[in-house]
């Protein structure tokens, strides 16, 4: 079961990985932290496919899980209106203009949600384990 939860921990972390390269398509900024991105995944997804330890697992929940809240807050924040307006901007007008970043940061989430939670799946059942 250790090794199964590790392997779809890697998995997992390896949609992130995808959604991350993703966002290449968006050109400009998306595309360089997305591939910053991506590469700094790569490690970690390596070592719980290979050899999990609890370093990695620790680090894959804490990571995933301010990975996710990063992208929501911006999801959030690419949403704000570029320029100065006093008044209401409809949703629907601001969702229209950055609908392209949405859905590969939702996705990110999802896998970055998803990869948190395989891990501290992985992480308790290894803690439990080693305790007499």
């Amino acid at each position: 079961m250790e090794q199964l939860l590790s392997k779809a921990t890697a998995a997992a972390a390896c949609a992130g990985i995808a959604a991350h390269v993703a966002m290449v398509s968006s050109g400009g900024w998306m595309m360089a932290m997305g591939l910053c991105m991506a590469l700094v995944c790569i490690p970690c997804a390596w070592t719980m496919w290979r050899a999990p330890s609890l370093r990695t697992a620790r680090m894959l929940v804490g990571m995933s899980l301010a990975m996710a809240v990063l992208h929501a807050v911006l999801i959030m924040g690419v949403a704000a209106p570029v320029n100065h307006v006093h008044g209401v901007v409809p949703l629907t007008d601001v969702a229209a203009a950055h609908s392209s970043h949405v859905a590969p940061a939702l996705a990110v989430i999802v896998a970055d949600f998803v990869t948190a939670w395989l891990a501290a799946a992985w992480l308790r059942r290894a803690v439990s384990m080693q305790q007499p």
